[in-house]
């Protein structure tokens, strides 16, 4: 300590630090909003392709609904324009009408075996970018640290080098004047 109070490398230093902690607040709050959206985003992705992979007919067709439904909704349509025609009665149509089901349910399960293979490969990413920027926010802590205490300890060796300066010269000034 200073015999007069603090010195301007000290009072340097706690500015520093006060603007360091603002920003510092600023940033958690913006990475706390962002981190939610992008954690709440990266939940419903997972839980999408979870439910492909979940084995659960049920929550496997609620995944692939919309395009379940096209593929119903085209074929249904098929069949009311063959029954409008009237062409509905001979042979072969009956015939394409009832093979029309057993399309739209391979299209179906085609669709959900594509589906299944892509969900694997979307949670195996899924889960390499949680660990990614688990890792970047632990590096951007090493970092910030590091730098903070990198300032700090040239902080620390520049009041030391000014103390020892001081006491040379008051040294120096009483050894001049004992010989004088």
């Amino acid at each position: 300590m200073w015999p007069f109070g603090k010195s301007d490398a000290q009072k340097a230093q706690k500015d520093a630090w006060s603007k360091l902690m603002d920003v510092f607040g600023t940033a958690k709050t913006q990475a706390g909003t962002l981190g939610k959206k992008g954690t709440a985003n990266m939940d419903a992705s997972a839980d999408y392709w979870k439910s492909i992979l979940s084995g659960d007919r049920q929550k496997s067709m609620a995944a692939v609904g919309p395009e379940a439904s096209a593929a119903r909704s085209y074929a249904d349509a098929s069949k009311k324009q063959m029954a409008t025609m009237g062409t509905g009665r001979t042979g072969g149509d009956v015939a394409q009408m009832q093979t029309m089901d057993d399309r739209v349910r391979v299209e179906i399960e085609t669709l959900l075996g594509t589906k299944r293979e892509k969900a694997a490969g979307e949670l195996g990413q899924i889960g390499a970018r949680e660990i990614s920027a688990m890792l970047s926010a632990l590096g951007i802590g090493e970092s910030a640290l590091t730098s903070i205490g990198g300032q700090s300890s040239s902080t620390v060796n520049a009041e030391k080098q000014a103390s020892a300066d001081m006491w040379s010269s008051l040294i120096k000034g009483a050894v001049d004047i004992a010989i004088a």
